[in-house]
């Protein structure tokens, strides 16, 4: 600080004996002398022109444009003192540069002009800056500034934010099991809305289905006769791009139609019973007419007989 000139004045006509002495960390000014009587507390220092420090204030020193922080008047030795700290060049504005979120991972953000001599703050707290000017600590889609301080001095960057990791989209499959032989086999595929999902029919070829937006679709199988097993294979999202493998399957049972047969020991001689021999499928229930009358049930046992008899 030697060179510069540091005087005091006074509205109340007070001046400083001897001058201030002026070091690299400080301006002391000693024992001060009154034409008034009135406290050296009335009086203020004068820096490059400038009316700077009424006393006990803080207050900001400066020199052709250069800042030198803020400062904080004290009594001592009955004169005043000012704290004052070595001068300090703006930091150039952090320049934010960050990346899009990804289906691995969150975006990402970096200061650019990173300079490993600054210190670095954010608003709202919780990041830190690493090497290279690496940010940690983001919360995705919360707005933040950093700032850079060199000594008293501050430069602010602008607002940024960086977005959550993209959603990977899911997919399952579902079906109504068993079926009767003949009947379809319906099953559906829920997840992720307009996604395009893969799969396999009975181990068969790769097929794909979009959902729905509201994420649903249908696979029918038409008369099915046979078991049939659906496989998830994969489903991609064609707006994110983002993609994931899958594992699931669902198996429709097709059970088969129950069969029946009837015969009987023909002729027979008026008067006797006229018996009917049913065959069919074990514990089956069967319906029968006699000579187009009434409906009549038959359950079938366990080996699958029954018998109607006509007295």
């Amino acid at each position: 600080m030697s060179g510069y000139t540091f005087t005091s004045t006074s509205s109340s006509n007070w001046v400083d004996s001897p001058a201030p002495t002026v070091t690299n960390s400080s301006v002391i000014f000693s024992s001060a002398t009154t034409s008034t009587g009135s406290t050296p507390g009335n009086g203020y220092v004068v820096y490059n022109g400038v009316a700077v420090l009424p006393a006990y204030t803080n207050v900001v020193l400066t020199y052709t444009g250069q800042k030198y922080g803020t400062y904080n008047s004290s009594n001592e030795n009955n004169g005043y003192a000012i704290a004052l700290l070595p001068p300090c060049t703006t930091p150039a504005t952090p320049t934010v540069t960050t990346t899009g979120a990804t289906c691995t991972s969150a975006g990402t953000a970096t200061i650019s002009n990173y300079n490993s001599a600054l210190t670095y703050t954010f608003s709202p707290s919780g990041p830190s800056v690493g090497a290279g000017g690496v940010i940690s600590g983001l919360t995705a889609g919360t707005s933040y500034t950093v700032t850079a301080t060199d000594g008293n001095c501050t430069a602010t960057s602008t607002s940024f934010r960086v977005a959550a990791q993209l959603s990977v989209p899911t997919a399952t499959v579902s079906s109504t099991s068993p079926i009767c032989s003949g009947q379809n086999a319906v099953f559906t595929i829920t997840g992720t809305p307009n996604a395009v999902v893969t799969y396999t029919l009975n181990g068969g070829a790769n097929t794909n289905v979009t959902l729905s937006s509201t994420g649903t679709a249908t696979v029918t199988v038409n008369g099915a006769t046979a078991n049939q097993t659906l496989t998830l294979v994969s489903v991609n999202n064609p707006t994110t791009k983002c993609s994931a493998t899958l594992s699931g399957s669902s198996t429709v049972t097709v059970n088969p139609l129950p069969t029946a047969t009837v015969s009987s020991t023909s002729p027979i001689c008026s008067g006797q019973n006229a018996v009917f021999n049913i065959t069919g499928t074990p514990n089956a229930v069967v319906t029968y007419n006699i000579n187009g009358g009434l409906n009549t049930v038959v359950t079938l046992s366990s080996t699958g007989t029954g018998t109607g008899t006509v007295s």
